[in-house]
């Protein structure tokens, strides 16, 4: 999400290796979270890994930051409009719709997407949820169970595009409408705002749903935390910028693993994963971090590694009984096993696919 929401690095000057580290760690969050049944004993996978559906809303809060860093200075016009929302098509679906259509293929359900049922398989690749269920914030999976969050980065990506017609405003008028249609609309229709993102408040109209669903405000924080970083603010010496950040990385720590819960429902999953991205974004304007290279490389491939881990987790364990492997392929050694395919695959995916033929396309597209 991100996002998930991949960014090309020649928009961040400087390069922010700090937010290739969020981009990693919402990637592995969300990984972990699918891979925790291989680590049954103990209950291990669910302990370590629970609570790491937390990495989509991550996902979206450095989408927000990302969208208000790169996209701040662009003059208003509608050819601004035209390129900003043609490059990120062009970074999403080559890539989101070969590896659902791989998806559906491999697993022998093309039959049943393109012939008996193409309403679970069409909505998905127009970014609408299917509708299968009402649990949101997906609210009906699509085929690739991953690309429902999608739907949400397509949605902000269309109101990024429109906001870039309005000159001084278009921040307020973009975080405006996010909270007006997750906040009043839901006050004066419902009388309430859901504390739990995988409610539904029922509309019948099916893409107010996920229009009024919280999840948003997840952007809108990473909108507040992109303008703070290229403002003035900053803290006043590098010891308080260090002492904040070590007490978000605990907060964000001990919420993960709900040892402390700050504030009820989603409202919790923002402060903690606000509390962190402001925190280090702001140690970053007193001193850069040093990142490590493959937490910056698996930043880089985050896209790729949150679309194809479930292919891998589906298909790995088929591919090794054809191969004579027996067991029930659990415990620690798969899990590293997994991890290291999902890895590798990622990276081929992000070279081949998001780089080489996303620019040949983008080339092609925007060639005039």
């Amino acid at each position: 999400m991100l996002p998930p929401f991949y960014f090309s690095n020649s928009l961040m000057k400087p390069k922010l290796d700090i937010i290739q580290l969020f981009r990693a760690l919402a990637a592995l969050l969300v990984c972990f979270f699918h891979m925790k049944g291989i680590l049954k004993q103990g209950d291990w996978g669910k302990f370590l890994f629970g609570n790491g559906s937390i990495g989509v809303p991550l996902f979206f809060m450095i989408s927000g930051f990302i969208m208000y860093h790169t996209t701040r200075l662009v003059l208003p016009s509608w050819k601004s409009v035209k390129v900003f929302l043609l490059k990120r098509l062009i970074r999403i679906v080559p890539l989101y719709y070969f590896i659902t259509l791989l998806y559906v293929v491999l697993l022998g359900n093309a039959h049943f997407y393109f012939v008996e049922h193409p309403r679970f398989l069409l909505p998905s690749l127009f970014f609408y949820p299917t509708y299968v269920n009402h649990i949101g914030p997906s609210y009906g999976m699509p085929p690739l169970a991953v690309g429902w969050s999608l739907n949400y980065e397509i949605y902000f990506y269309l109101l990024v595009g429109i906001s870039m017609l309005f000159t001084k405003n278009r921040w307020w008028m973009l975080c405006g409408w996010l909270v007006g249609t997750t906040l009043l609309i839901p006050l004066l229709s419902n009388g309430y705002v859901m504390m739990s993102l995988s409610e539904c408040y029922g509309y019948t109209a099916g893409y107010l749903s996920l229009m009024t669903n919280p999840v948003l405000l997840f952007f809108v924080f990473g909108i507040g935390m992109g303008a703070l970083y290229n403002s003035k603010f900053e803290p006043p010496s590098l010891f308080w910028a260090n002492a904040n950040a070590v007490l978000a990385i605990v907060v964000f720590v001990l919420s993960y693993f709900q040892l402390i819960q700050l504030l009820p429902g989603w409202y919790n999953h923002l402060l903690s994963c606000g509390l962190l991205l402001f925190a280090l974004l702001q140690r970053t304007k007193i001193a850069p971090i040093s990142i490590p290279k493959p937490l910056v490389m698996i930043g880089n491939c985050s896209f790729s590694l949150y679309l194809i881990h479930p292919l891998v987790l589906t298909y790995l364990p088929k591919m090794l009984r054809l191969l004579g492997a027996q067991g029930s392929f659990e415990g620690w050694p798969y899990f590293l096993l997994a991890l290291l395919f999902i890895f590798k695959l990622s990276y081929l995916s992000y070279v081949l696919i998001e780089q080489r033929l996303s620019q040949k396309i983008q080339s092609l597209v925007m060639k005039e």
